[in-house]
């Protein structure tokens, strides 16, 4: 298996980072295993088929057990360490919010959040970070679920 995650990698041009779940089980495809396709969708196929989630950190392609979150810290987020506004929990489950600049959220983290409306544990899917050292907003829109 992290032969395959090493190919799809190098296809995507970059280089493969941690995998957190694949190296302790060190599971093998007895049969061979065959990609053909956009990477995005083959990393789809074969993180639902070895029950892990991926991302792309630091440059890196990581790979980690579906649901655990990265093997940080839990990041808490208040309105007094950083949270803006009130998260907004949509029809899909998904729970969207903004936070100051905060490059410890990533794809993968567990978060604690604390709010008005929304407080407990969430796994972060989705961040856009966003800061200019001249001007504009430095924050960090995410996603979790």
């Amino acid at each position: 298996v992290k032969q395959v995650f090493a190919a799809l990698s190098k296809a995507m041009g970059l280089p493969l980072g941690e995998i957190q779940a694949i190296e302790a089980s060190n599971k093998q495809f007895t049969r061979g295993y065959s990609v053909s396709g956009l990477v995005r969708d083959e990393l789809k196929r074969l993180t639902e088929r070895t029950s892990t989630d991926w991302s792309i950190q630091d440059g890196s392609l990581t790979v980690f057990p579906k649901g655990s979150g990265s093997n940080v810290d839990v990041v808490n987020l208040t309105p007094e360490t950083g949270l803006l506004g009130i998260p907004n929990k949509g029809e899909d489950g998904k729970i969207e919010f903004k936070t100051l600049l905060d490059a410890r959220i990533k794809p993968g983290q567990v978060i604690n959040l604390d709010s008005q409306n929304l407080k407990g544990l969430f796994y972060v899917t989705r961040v856009k970070h966003q800061g200019d050292s001249h001007d504009g907003p430095w924050m960090s829109e995410c996603e979790a679920v």
